[in-house]
């Protein structure tokens, strides 16, 4: 229970900090908009003023006086300062619980992790992918390379917020010759999925796969990392859909045999 109640802490935390930096990023927007109509005089009918004049009153403890447009480009500025410190604050909080949740497995070597928003499959991916000697990586059309259309629009928002770029990751490995991707799908599948991406990683690609999952195999200097993703699945007798869970198994004495079997597939 108490397990249960902390999960909900973080999710609600973490909810709220990323509708905080997008509120937050609409309203830079809005007052960027709005600093440029009060850089000369102040606008005769702008649905700004009362709001400026209301972060006056409480700012300035003087109501009711008239307002010049330097004083109300003084609230703007200080209303874009209040913007850039929400993003910040609330930024390295979900990093912070990025860092926190994103754990390698414990001791045994296996670990069956759920996926949340804070800790989706684009962001352990991404994860685990850096600092890699090498990575092979089986999917279908690699969509999600592109995308994210694998995930929801939360999970999205929170990865641009703490960082978790899937595609600066392996296009570093790219460059090095690090990663293989090998599809289940043909050529010109994946070409469409990627558009004009394709080209940047077509030259690691293999195709027509007769293994249809989604798992990457990671190399590091001194041991080895198997991801595999479980997509939840309709259960027509629930009344919800399973949990998206990635199970990830780590190199250790116990699991060194594991990894020989598992290193045979192609």
């Amino acid at each position: 229970m108490l397990e249960l109640l902390k999960r909900g802490l973080v999710w609600s935390i973490n909810i709220i900090c990323v509708i905080a930096v997008v509120v937050a990023i609409a309203m830079l927007f809005l007052l960027l908009d709005a600093r440029g109509a009060f850089s000369q005089t102040v606008p005769t009918s702008s649905y700004w003023i009362p709001f400026l004049n209301a972060w006056l009153d409480s700012t300035t403890g003087i109501k009711g006086t008239p307002r010049t447009s330097g004083e109300y480009l003084s609230a703007i500025d200080q209303l874009l300062n209040v913007c850039f410190a929400v993003i910040t604050v609330a930024g390295i909080i979900l990093t912070v619980f990025g860092v926190i949740r994103v754990r390698k497995p414990e001791n045994s070597g296996i670990s069956l992790v759920p996926l949340y928003f804070w800790r989706n499959e684009i962001k352990l991916m991404a994860s685990y992918y850096k600092g890699a000697r090498s990575v092979r990586v089986y999917s279908g059309d690699f969509s999600w390379l592109m995308k994210n259309d694998s995930i929801s629009w939360i999970d999205r928002a929170y990865n641009f917020v703490s960082g978790a770029n899937i595609q600066k990751t392996t296009r570093e490995l790219c460059r090095k010759g690090a990663i293989n991707f090998v599809s289940y799908k043909a050529e010109n599948q994946v070409r469409e999925a990627l558009g004009q991406l394709f080209s940047d990683y077509s030259a690691s690609f293999a195709y027509s796969s007769s293994l249809r999952a989604h798992f990457s195999f990671i190399e590091y200097p001194e041991h080895r990392v198997f991801l595999y993703l479980i997509k939840g699945r309709q259960n027509p007798n629930a009344s919800s859909a399973p949990p998206r869970r990635m199970l990830i198994i780590r190199e250790t004495d116990e699991t060194r045999t594991l990894f020989q079997v598992l290193q045979q597939v192609k």
